[in-house]
């Protein structure tokens, strides 16, 4: 099974045209350097830069060293450099100059996936322009965004920063600091915040917060069209049909879930 070079078509085998744009099928050498291992030390910071349609996912693995396997479809529409510079791993992808577009968007292609194994403490930085950031079981600093796709962190811990344009955000199983906005979509979290400031924040959606263990902070819910329903009430809680307000705790850090067109739901 192969892809057109010129539109990104998936081949029937032994097809001599592009099903999709007519295009002749010829033989092309296979292109290098699709996985590689970096050698690191400590804690990385792995920079991502996907520019063309397909997901990143990110998950730890062993010690010292990141591991990245790149999966283009075709790869004569893709462009790609990993490097290094001392401990920061920087992955780059674009689309080529010579794609046809039209017949990109009808086909749906290229779509090239990236999936990087990292030490289980490492900062990352991600942008992904089309697709799904997904990203599991690693401990840092890490801020990942999507223009147009979902934004999934699963089993994390630290300060994590997620946005997308378009798309929901799913936080599971976090323990940290975490500031969550998108423009269109729901967010959903549940694990344990700490004493800093959290913001959770859509403009069209609804937010669903579970906290799970003993916290310390000030809550602040805004629905301009919808409601806050927190579960159990908290102690000195406000509430006017629009903003609730209240505490867990001494109220020493401060929790802001914020929604212009949708509801907001936080149990603790």
């Amino acid at each position: 099974m192969g892809f057109c070079s010129r539109c990104g078509a998936e081949l029937a085998a032994g097809a001599r045209f592009c099903h999709k744009c007519g295009a002749p099928v010829g033989a092309a050498a296979p292109p290098a350097d699709l996985h590689r291992v970096l050698k690191v030390e400590g804690k990385p910071r792995v920079v991502i830069k996907q520019r063309v349609p397909g997901i990143v996912e990110v998950k730890p693995g062993a010690a010292g060293e990141v591991a990245v396997d790149i999966e283009p479809k075709p790869p004569e529409t893709v462009s790609w450099n990993v490097s290094q510079d001392g401990n920061v791993v920087m992955v780059n992808l674009r689309i080529r100059d010579v794609i046809d577009w039209p017949a990109h968007f009808f086909s749906g292609s290229p779509l090239t996936n990236v999936r990087v194994v990292v030490p289980g403490e490492s900062d990352l930085d991600i942008l992904n322009r089309v697709d799904r950031v997904s990203v599991a079981g690693v401990s840092g600093t890490l801020a990942l965004e999507s223009s147009a796709g979902v934004v999934s962190v699963q089993d994390c811990t630290g300060i994590i920063r997620a946005r997308t344009r378009a798309g929901q955000i799913e936080l599971g199983n976090v323990r940290g600091t975490v500031s969550a906005e998108t423009l269109a979509g729901q967010i959903t979290f549940s694990g344990s915040l700490s004493k800093g400031e959290s913001v959770f924040r859509t403009r069209v959606g609804d937010i669903n917060l579970a906290l799970q263990g003993e916290h310390d902070l000030r809550v602040e819910g805004y629905a301009t069209v919808g409601r806050v329903t927190v579960s159990p009430v908290l102690e000195g809680a406000r509430y006017d049909g629009r903003e609730y307000v209240g505490r867990i705790g001494a109220g020493t850090g401060r929790l802001v879930a914020e929604t212009t067109a949708g509801s907001i739901t936080i149990k603790h």
